[in-house]
């Protein structure tokens, strides 16, 4: 369907191949009630993202009293694109949300080789992690390329916990084409890339940041030759 909306109520579901995909052309709206998780198993080279969103989809969070975990396994995303492909579109509004790749996705964003696509943050609590090698907290998986982070609110934490992702930007060989940060509280990391901005190696730049208001802490464990806000190295 173009467009459906769900409610979510203390709804969990996992599984090998997939829990939640949102396809080219969808428009989903998600309204969160209670306790929700989207857990994807680890199953050899069938892993998944715990919400799929293909390019030219769309997921809408609405602002709601519930929460929602979602997890991807290897080189898929938490929140966005599967393997080698390019997020669509999120809008986050509101919500309690914790977004993990397992590695090399984005916590939120592009799986492996996946771009961010566009990603507008308005309000909620949300924590956006990827745990393993080179994927951003939030923004593009190892080697994806493109994409525009907007943020305007909400108690946000983005950490790269392990490797060459940017908190919030870039990964390992990959970047963003913008990040815009209008409000909020953010709390931004990365192990080796830039807490805002570029992942660790030359090419995963930094892209346009632009920061007009906000809370901001940007933390990492740096060598002297990179940034907390910027290009990585």
């Amino acid at each position: 369907s173009n467009e459906v909306e769900f409610d979510l109520v203390n709804t969990y579901i996992t599984g090998f191949w997939g829990n939640f995909g949102i396809y080219s052309g969808s428009d989903v709206t998600l309204n969160l009630f209670g306790a929700n998780a989207f857990a994807c198993y680890d199953w050899e080279d069938d892993d998944e993202a715990g919400i799929d969103i293909e390019e030219n989809a769309k997921l809408h969070i609405k602002d709601s009293n519930g929460s929602l975990v979602a997890i991807g396994q290897d080189d898929q995303a938490g929140i966005g694109s599967e393997e080698d492909e390019d997020n669509g579109e999120i809008t986050i509004d509101g919500g309690t949300i914790f977004a993990l790749s397992i590695s090399d996705g984005a916590g939120i964003g592009g799986g492996y080789g996946g771009g961010a696509g566009k990603i507008t943050i308005n309000g909620g609590t949300i924590r956006a992690e990827s745990m393993n090698d080179d994927g951003a907290g939030i923004g593009v998986g190892d080697d994806g390329i493109g994409g525009e982070i907007i943020i305007n609110g909400g108690d946000i934490t983005a950490l790269s916990l392990d490797d060459d992702g940017a908190g919030i930007g870039g990964a390992d060989s990959g970047y963003v084409d913008s990040i815009t940060i209008n409000g909020g509280n953010i709390v931004a990391g990365s192990e080796d890339g830039a807490a805002i901005g570029g992942g660790q190696e030359a090419e995963s730049f930094g892209g346009k940041i632009t920061i007009n208001g906000g809370n901001i802490s940007a933390d990492g464990m740096h060598d002297s030759d990179e940034n907390l806000i910027g290009n990585g190295s």
